[in-house]
């Protein structure tokens, strides 16, 4: 059994050498567009040092087309929606090795986010894999580090869908965990004959 965590965020993992603003924007946009999902224009916000973020909104059809009158109301159906940032290049990148468990000397970073995954795991499902057939190298990565790839999302999108799919550890995870697991004990059993 899973738990849903509130307040969970979902982040993309990308080489820090493949960052392109304006292919990360027009990505998101065709990812947006093949999901079948809706959203508005981007916005940007920016910030006291010259750095910015740029985020949109990110809908089903129902959220969209959702009457501002009905907006909160519990009698009806408030669909699904979620906010998307994506973050300049100079913006908390903290460590070259930072996300070396997901892939050994991969410089991963993270650009982009999505705020709030509770609630709107179907249309983060659809987006991200969406989005990770356009970006093969890249990674999906939910805090509590559950971490997915293409070939995690494709083999998820065979089966019936499962609301709790980002709050399980994918075979991605499981992987580098097994392998890091592995290099732990290499160094302990190195440490221990020295």
């Amino acid at each position: 059994m899973s738990v849903r965590i509130m307040g969970t965020s979902g982040y993309i993992l990308k080489k820090n050498e493949y960052y392109v603003l304006e292919k990360i924007v027009e990505d998101v946009k065709n990812a947006v567009s093949k999901a079948s999902l809706y959203r508005n224009e981007e916005n940007i916000q920016k910030y006291k040092d010259n750095r910015f973020s740029i985020y949109l909104s990110v809908f089903d059809k129902t959220a969209f087309y959702l009457d501002d009158d009905d907006w909160g109301n519990e009698e009806v159906d408030q669909g699904q929606c979620f906010l998307f940032y994506i973050k300049c290049k100079d913006d908390n990148y903290e460590s070259e090795t930072q996300f070396d468990w997901v892939v050994k000397d991969g410089k991963l970073r993270k650009v982009s986010y999505i705020e709030e995954i509770r609630g709107c795991e179907e249309i983060t499902f659809k987006f991200i894999h969406e989005y990770l057939k356009l970006n093969p190298q890249d990674y999906f990565w939910v805090e509590d580090d559950w971490v997915y790839n293409l070939e995690d999302m494709e083999r998820l999108s065979k089966s019936p869908f499962n609301e709790n799919w980002c709050y399980i550890k994918s075979s991605t995870t499981l992987d580098n965990f097994s392998h890091k697991l592995k290099e732990n004990i290499v160094l302990i059993e190195m440490s221990i004959l020295q």
